[in-house]
């Protein structure tokens, strides 16, 4: 049995015995490539992606040497053939981007509001395989191409996770679930600390959970982390005045916090109630 995990720190391990993936070298670039493109790649296309300074033949020597080394351990699930490597997929492996993406797909268009309890603990539990930057532990390599081509692969599952952390807190928020609405909306700004809706999100599950002063103090995060533009986003906004009326209800100046309008790219005031 192979479990792969590749998002944050990769590890590999074959009949629950870890085997060591050399995390700065190419054979944890290779085969997280495999992986992640799912597909046959021809032996020409990965010599010119990793070893784009050498001539072709040295380029097809080194991958020989690579792909020689890998089947020490992933034999198994490695598709060798003289033209094309490919990364099998079995019942004898598991891959935690393989489990996420299932996830993803899984829950695309479904309306939280209508799944049993269970179903939407399976898509958080889903959402928390991701761990981090896919191969998080790689550092830049020699190959222009697989860097531009990592940053890409991991700003789009930064995007995918952070919009399904998004659709858990706006049911949270209809179920007046402050405290896992709190949990998820950090777990948006852990993936992207600049993300404004991340944190007007935790803004406001903290004020209607009754804890202003740390919902204050998000805002305050959340200006440390993001310099305020020139033009301010609709969403900014949204927090600029939450923070001022949150800032009124501690002192006592405002009694009433009225409803908090839910939908955040709106125009409309955003207020909040506290319970």
């Amino acid at each position: 049995m192979l479990k792969v995990h590749l998002l944050g720190k990769s590890s590999f391990q074959i009949s629950q015995k870890d085997r060591p993936i050399f995390r700065k070298s190419l054979r944890l670039r290779i085969l997280g490539f495999l992986i992640r493109v799912g597909e046959p790649v021809s032996r020409k296309r990965l010599s010119r992606i990793f070893w784009p300074h050498l001539s072709d033949q040295d380029a097809r020597t080194y991958l020989r040497n690579v792909l020689a080394r890998l089947k020490d351990d992933f034999a198994p699930w490695l598709e060798i053939t003289r033209d094309t490597i490919c990364f099998k997929v079995d019942s004898d492996s598991w891959v935690d981007l393989y489990e996420l993406e299932k996830i993803l797909a899984q829950y695309k268009d479904a309306n939280l509001d209508e799944l049993e309890y269970a179903e939407v603990s399976e898509y958080k539990h889903g959402l928390g395989l991701y761990k981090g930057e896919y191969m998080a532990d790689l550092t830049r390599s020699i190959s222009p191409w697989f860097d531009e081509w990592l940053e890409s692969e991991r700003s789009f599952l930064r995007s995918q996770v952070s919009e399904g952390y998004k659709k858990l807190v706006d049911y949270r928020v209809k179920k007046r679930d402050w405290q896992n609405g709190i949990e998820e909306a950090r777990q948006i700004i852990h993936i992207d600390q600049k993300d404004e809706t991340g944190w007007l999100l935790l803004m406001k599950c903290l004020a209607n959970s009754g804890d202003l002063r740390r919902a204050q103090e998000a805002y305050e995060r959340y200006n440390r982390f993001n310099m305020a533009a020139p033009d301010q986003s609709s969403t900014a906004k949204h927090m600029d005045l939450l923070y001022r009326r949150i800032g009124q209800r501690i002192s006592g100046t405002s009694l009433i916090l009225d409803d908090l309008d839910l939908d955040i790219g709106a125009d409309s005031d955003p207020d909040i109630r506290a319970d």
